[in-house]
């Protein structure tokens, strides 16, 4: 007789409608969750506020740990200039409702990373590239697509050199 695979997540428990033969099995099955059971886990994905701040760069990866979907993905790419360090995390949310892209930053390359971007994209399986310009910073697809563009505001002091 087979058991019920229960997950928890933010608080909540998840019984998964079949088991599994290896972990490669349950991150690769599109069904995993059910459709409402997907729908709720996205919603409370993003209703977690992130910090505005955090002390370090792996402060910034803990923040998409502490999102992760259980049998989905967290990613995450790094850009740099001269002047700043940009650090994004990535959640994958369930059923293909899309991942959840959490941008830092860090002038001056030392100190505190800064909350600059949070949103929500198609599913890209983790694989969004960060690409950095003049003053803003782009969000592109593992085909070189830009998914968004974030316009960096220079009243705040975001000095950034030319790559």
């Amino acid at each position: 007789m087979s058991e019920n695979i229960i997950v928890q997540h933010l608080g909540r428990e998840y019984t998964l409608s079949k088991e599994y033969q290896d972990y490669y099995d349950l991150k690769h099955d599109p069904d995993l969750y059910t459709k409402a059971q997907g729908e709720e886990i996205a919603a409370a994905v993003l209703a977690v506020p992130v910090p505005a701040s955090v002390p370090s760069a792996i402060e910034v990866g803990l923040v998409g740990v502490s999102l992760k979907v259980p049998g989905r993905g967290v990613g995450g790419d790094i850009a740099e200039t001269d002047a700043a360090r940009f650090q994004m995390t990535t959640v994958e949310l369930p059923n293909e409702a899309g991942e959840r892209n959490i941008l830092y930053w860090q002038p001056g390359k030392t100190g505190p990373f800064f909350l600059l971007d949070d949103f929500v994209s198609e599913h890209h399986h983790g694989q969004v590239r960060l690409q950095v310009a003049e003053q803003s910073v782009n969000f592109l697809s593992v085909r070189g697509e830009t998914i968004r563009t974030k316009e960096l505001d220079p009243n705040k002091n975001i000095e950034l050199d030319k790559q």
